[in-house]
């Protein structure tokens, strides 16, 4: 089991305080232990940032998160992430992931969701920061978001209007496409709002 661990990217520990762990480096011979959840997860998290750095290498240069861009994992179930800031990329693995943004992140970099899948029932709540922002004329919140896919066709951008028609990248997504699905929170006591993707958009 030790040496399969290996194969599934994680490394020996020499923690002696841990010598029960899996990936414990100094095993006497004939000494066999079993993978605990912190291993099985710390695998899957590793895939998973693997698959994100894969799908940012994807986008257009200039779009693509700089390197050493810091790469935050989630696992094989359902996941929340609370984004307070941006200029980070966002990973949530398999699972009906929700990814929620904080007012904040409408004066930082957009933050990049390198595997967004509305199949998967993942959803972005974007209500605390449209809370910040002038209403929308109409009442309709879901007026000032839209899902604009860039000229490449590698991604779409979950853009907010900040205020007179001014539209600002909050999120990149990462292969999603003209007509594509996406679960956007607009209200938290409604549910999400239902949008697709659009190309062409100014």
């Amino acid at each position: 089991m030790h040496e399969m661990g290996h194969q599934l990217g994680l490394g020996d520990t020499y923690n002696l305080g841990n010598p029960d762990d899996l990936m414990f480096g100094d095993l006497f011979t004939g000494e066999r232990m079993l993978p605990a959840n912190a291993d099985v997860i710390m695998a899957q998290q590793i895939a998973i940032i693997q698959n994100a750095a894969a799908a940012e290498a994807t986008l257009p240069a200039g779009v693509a998160a700089p390197g050493g861009t810091l790469i935050v994992p989630g696992t094989a179930g359902d996941d929340i992430f609370n984004v307070a800031q941006g200029g980070v990329i966002v990973a949530g693995g398999g699972g009906a992931d929700t990814f929620v943004f904080a007012a904040t992140v409408a004066n930082t970099a957009a933050t990049h969701i390198a595997d967004y899948s509305a199949a998967e029932n993942d959803v972005l709540d974007i209500a605390a920061l449209l809370a910040s922002l002038p209403p929308s004329p109409t009442g309709d919140n879901a007026n000032l978001v839209r899902v604009a896919e860039d000229a490449s066709g590698s991604y779409a951008s979950l853009q907010v209007d900040t205020g007179d028609q001014h539209w600002t990248d909050i999120a990149v997504l990462d292969g999603v496409h003209d007509g594509d699905t996406v679960n956007v929170v607009v209200d938290p006591n409604n549910p999400a709002h239902v949008m697709h993707a659009h190309g062409e958009l100014v």
